[in-house]
């Protein structure tokens, strides 16, 4: 498609945004039978847009597929990555995408080499890249990335490579664990390839920066990535988003257990919260397990993104916490602990969990929130035992205490500088 084609579509797009997809694909407006699928996608994914990718949206940028808006970042964790790009770098994305990533660092960066190897993702890079970018120095280059490496960095020697994997063809995905392994671009082939061809050059090794899915297993992605120099968990409005590994070709090898681990949580406004475990694994290795007697004043539920780091000892011991149970990865103090990073709750009440008073507890609580930690029933179980609506201010935490026994929780979730 070309670029005069993509502003027709995008022309259409604004005069008709008023009519339904199926009214544009019944060809009941004067737009030409060859553009009405790509103009009833504009209209069709104009809000998921605007949610996702505001500036983006704002600058009237085409679409080549619901898929392409599906799978790239969102705003908010793209301009996260800016952090690891240099005012001088060369950026060089090998898997460009829709390109919102690449725009992202084109906007810190010296410049940049957008590399993708599907014809739609070209057109609409193409379209959009230099309206998102009017001041921006890149090239677009339309290639399988991994044929192209050599003359792409014996032409640029970027100093910053920007790789998005995904799932290889082939691999089952009715099974959401899987293995670094099985994406493609091969970051094994990456780390074979580039430091021979650097040093053949003169040039300075270059650091890499990988984003994974959130269902890699973290100790093992790091076993198969060696010279990661940092792994951030990157969570987008308490739902992990993506892994990120900064690396470094020009340092010796880390062991997995010792890479720093940052925990990011973003809010929907962009305000991010985080927390970095410098020791990596070995801190949560050699941390004590401190396990609560009694339930304090206060209840703490980790974040999605500190869940995944799996450091339950050094959660306790960093923000001076106890474990109500070692399974169930609640905390309580007694004294407030607004920098916690998850759900801060004030405990009303604690409330034995036995099957014979539920109804009871349940007409006396009325409606609530409710969550479960290490407990023989299921949110929806104990709703329904319970009796009780959804809603309203009060959270009842069903879980388990350390000595073995199911309680609720009775709580009112705090704000953050209570």
């Amino acid at each position: 498609m070309t670029s005069e084609e993509i502003a027709q579509i995008i022309a259409y797009r604004d005069q008709y945004q008023h009519l339904s997809p199926e009214r544009i694909l019944l060809g009941s407006t004067q737009i030409p039978p060859s553009l009405r699928s790509a103009v009833a996608l504009q209209i069709k994914e104009r809000k998921a847009l605007e949610r996702k990718l505001p500036h983006w949206a704002s600058q009237g940028v085409y679409l080549p597929s619901s898929l392409s808006l599906e799978q790239c970042s969102s705003q908010l964790a793209a301009t996260y990555k800016q952090r690891f790009v240099d005012g001088q770098d060369l950026v060089l994305e090998l898997s460009g995408g829709l390109g919102v990533d690449f725009s992202a660092f084109v906007e810190r960066a010296a410049g940049g080499i957008y590399v993708e190897e599907q014809e739609a993702l070209i057109e609409a890079a193409s379209y959009n890249l230099p309206r998102l970018l009017p001041r921006g120095s890149f090239s677009i280059v339309h290639g399988n990335s991994m044929e192209l490496l050599e003359a792409l960095v014996r032409e640029h020697r970027p100093s910053l490579i920007y790789v998005d994997p995904a799932r290889r063809a082939g691999v089952d995905r009715q099974h959401r664990v899987y293995a670094i392994e099985d994406c493609s671009p091969s970051l094994s082939e990456l780390l074979e390839r580039l430091p021979p061809l650097y040093d053949g050059m003169g040039s300075p090794r270059p650091r890499l920066l990988v984003k994974l899915s959130p269902m890699l297993d973290l100790i093992h992605t790091l076993q198969q990535a060696p010279h990661t120099r940092e792994l951030h968990i990157v969570s987008v409005k308490q739902e992990v988003k993506e892994l990120l590994l900064l690396m470094d070709l020009s340092i010796p090898p880390l062991s997995p257990e010792s890479v720093p681990v940052y925990v990011v949580e973003i809010d929907s406004k962009g305000q991010r919260q985080e927390l970095c475990w410098h020791r990596g694994w070995s801190e949560e290795a050699t941390a004590p397990q401190r396990i609560a007697s009694v339930v304090g004043e206060y209840v703490y539920e980790p974040s999605p993104a500190m869940m995944k780091s799996g450091f339950f000892k050094s959660i306790a011991a960093r923000y001076d916490l106890e474990a109500l149970h070692p399974d169930a990865h609640l905390y309580t103090s007694d004294e407030y602990k607004a920098e916690f990073i998850g759900r801060r709750f004030r405990c009303q009440e604690v409330i034995p969990l036995r099957a014979s008073q539920l109804r009871t507890i349940g007409k006396r609580l009325g409606r609530a929130q409710i969550s479960c930690r290490n407990l023989s029933l299921s949110p929806d179980e104990l709703r329904s035992r319970l009796g009780i609506k959804d809603g309203g201010e009060r959270t009842l935490l069903g879980t388990r205490l350390s000595d073995g026994s199911q309680v609720l929780l009775n709580c009112y979730l705090c704000s953050h500088d209570e």
